[in-house]
């Protein structure tokens, strides 16, 4: 899993961090792409429940990811209205800012080959550029939007999540989910092990919920409540997870 973390620059931007698993000592900054402001409305929408990402400008990016290719190491990153902007040795395959949307984008997942990408929209409408497709929850009546994409690293496939915590498989083997169960808080993440097929799913108070997957814990509210919101979750070569906090406070759990 190559996913995207989101921190708050100590220069009053935001800066966008990613966290290679394959080099898990390797932190690449992505540079400044917005205002602390903006950064701040998105925790406040956090704290309050809303989730409500179509709020944002069509220019504000909701997520990046990380890919490896001929070219070496490059990720990209991808606003609400689908437009992608590749940057290092990544090839840009493709976007959907041409596009009339249903409803805007919320992530952007690089495959497991680390050549081809895959965007996904808060209805589960899935758009693959230089990535196999294998099936969207388009036009499926969702109880909840989706807020994530996860691929399947046991082979093809990957898997969608939306905010009551159903989980949607696709050419990947399903474990489970939480829909239709009591949740504290809306699921806001996503990510599947570092090399086995399973995924960890994260609760906006923190909570983890592990499937086929080991659980290591989850995150309490520490001093100034800087650890909550919880707002990413990604994997790690030991096969423990890394959270980060809507304030950039990351907290690691199973190494």
């Amino acid at each position: 899993n190559y996913r995207t973390m989101v921190s708050n620059a100590n220069d009053g931007e935001t800066t966008i961090l990613w966290y290679s698993t394959r080099n898990p000592n390797t932190t690449y900054g992505g540079g400044a792409v917005g205002t602390s402001s903006r950064e701040n409305d998105r925790a406040m929408d956090l704290f309050s429940g809303k989730l409500d990402r179509s709020r944002y400008s069509s220019y504000d990016y909701v997520d990046r990811t990380v890919v490896y290719g001929s070219g070496g190491t490059g990720g990209y990153r991808v606003t609400s209205n689908g437009k992608v902007v590749a940057q290092g040795g990544a090839p840009f395959l493709g976007d959907v800012d041409h596009l009339t949307l249903n409803k805007p984008i919320v992530g952007i997942e690089a495959d497991r080959d680390g050549y081809g990408y895959y965007l996904v929209a808060a209805d589960g409408g899935v758009f693959a550029f230089g990535a196999a497709f294998y099936g969207s929850a388009g036009g499926i009546s969702l109880n909840e939007p989706i807020v994530d994409l996860a691929t399947d690293p046991d082979g093809a496939g990957y898997w969608l999540v939306a905010a009551d915590g159903g989980v949607f498989a696709y050419s990947a083997a399903f474990h489970g989910s939480m829909g239709g169960q009591s949740l504290a808080d809306p699921i806001v993440a996503m990510s599947s092990r570092a090399n086995v097929s399973g995924y960890w799913l994260l609760g906006l108070d923190g909570a983890v919920f592990a499937f086929n997957a080991p659980y290591h814990g989850r995150v309490t509210a520490g001093a100034n409540n800087q650890y909550r919101p919880s707002v990413d979750i990604t994997n790690t070569p030991s096969d423990g997870y890394w959270i980060m906090s809507a304030f950039g406070r990351f907290s690691s759990f199973g190494g």
